[in-house]
């Protein structure tokens, strides 16, 4: 991925959010065109394919979002294939919808844990969360039992690790490491 790319064109599509003052709604429509995406390969083949002329790719986009994307968003996708990166435009809306996030004052916070945690559970760590930040915190919950207890919070490139499979491999290398007299 080309970040300088990226970062272009999803400020641009950003200060054009600010400027037509439409911040929910062109955040509904990058997280449609994200979901589209990400689930049609057969869309991102033909957008990754160098012998599928613009105006076919164009024209592709078109037909897939008429009715669901403004008039705005549609000529985006086309800014972005008539420069030729529209093997970008994936990683160009999720950028933009964390510059979404960020503007508006939100976090999302990735919480991995062994088992379900109850409703109770999840509002008490969103609470907390959300007064160290300073921000409005999403949960992005996943349950991953190899995990064994405990749990995982990731916010950005920040880890609290409280898993007992890294206790357990922690302690394994202390072990290990330990000189014998």
């Amino acid at each position: 991925m080309d970040q300088a790319i990226v970062k272009t064109h999803s400020k641009y599509l950003f200060d054009l959010t600010i400027e037509a003052d439409k911040v929910l709604e062109y955040e509904r429509e990058a997280v449609i065109s994200t979901e589209v995406l990400r689930s049609d390969k057969a869309l991102m083949k033909v957008f990754n394919h160098p012998a599928i002329s613009e105006s076919r790719k164009v024209t592709l986009v078109l037909n897939t979002f008429e009715g669901q994307l403004s008039k705005t968003f549609l000529d985006f996708f086309k800014k972005v294939i008539s420069e030729g990166h529209e093997a970008h435009l994936l990683d160009i809306f999720e950028n933009f919808l964390d510059e979404i996030l960020e503007h508006k004052g939100t976090a999302i916070v990735e919480v991995v844990s062994a088992v379900e945690l109850t409703e109770e559970q999840l509002e008490s760590i969103k609470d907390r969360l959300s007064e160290n930040l300073k921000k409005q915190v999403e949960l992005d919950v996943r349950i991953d039992p190899s995990i064994i207890a405990g749990f995982k919070v990731r916010i950005d490139d920040h880890v609290v690790d409280g898993t007992a499979k890294t206790q357990m491999a922690d302690i394994k290398n202390s072990i290990y490491n330990m000189k014998m007299d």
